[in-house]
């Protein structure tokens, strides 16, 4: 069948619309052809290993189905010691009168918490994600 110059091989199975074969995407309702509504989108290893090597626990969110309680751990203890590095050197300025050794001593531990947890959850995105099956990814996230 021909609408136009283009053969139609394919139907949008939402709106049932005509599509060319090679179409990605239905031009009248959006919906990826090939693809239920509701349906989730496949997941790509390789690509949440590229976000996690970038975005470090960020890429959590990609993968978020399987891997809210990662994400949700590695948010709050990264703000949290963050904050309190930053409270240290209020403090340390408008309240206690510590010596320049007690502050760069304070600074350091607290400097070295915020470094290993940002290290800590970054190098366990990536290796984590290095580590799932490709088939067993794609099942995670197609069923």
């Amino acid at each position: 069948m021909t609408s136009g110059n283009f053969a139609i091989g394919k139907y949008c199975v939402a709106c049932g619309a005509g599509l060319i074969i090679s179409a990605i995407v239905c031009p009248h309702c959006g919906t990826a052809a090939g693809r239920k509504p509701g349906e989730p989108l496949a997941r790509s290893k390789q690509t949440a290993i590229v976000l996690s090597i970038f975005l470090g626990f960020w890429a959590f969110l990609y993968t978020y189905r399987v891997d809210a309680l990662k994400f949700w751990i590695a948010l709050p203890t990264l703000v949290l010691s963050a904050a309190v590095l930053v409270w240290n050197e209020w403090a340390w300025e408008n309240i206690w009168e510590w010596s320049a050794t007690s502050f760069f001593a304070v600074q350091v531990l607290f400097g070295g918490l915020f470094f290993v947890t940002s290290v800590g959850s970054w190098i366990a995105a990536i290796v984590l994600n290095v580590k799932r099956d490709e088939g067993a990814f794609n099942s995670m996230f197609t069923s």
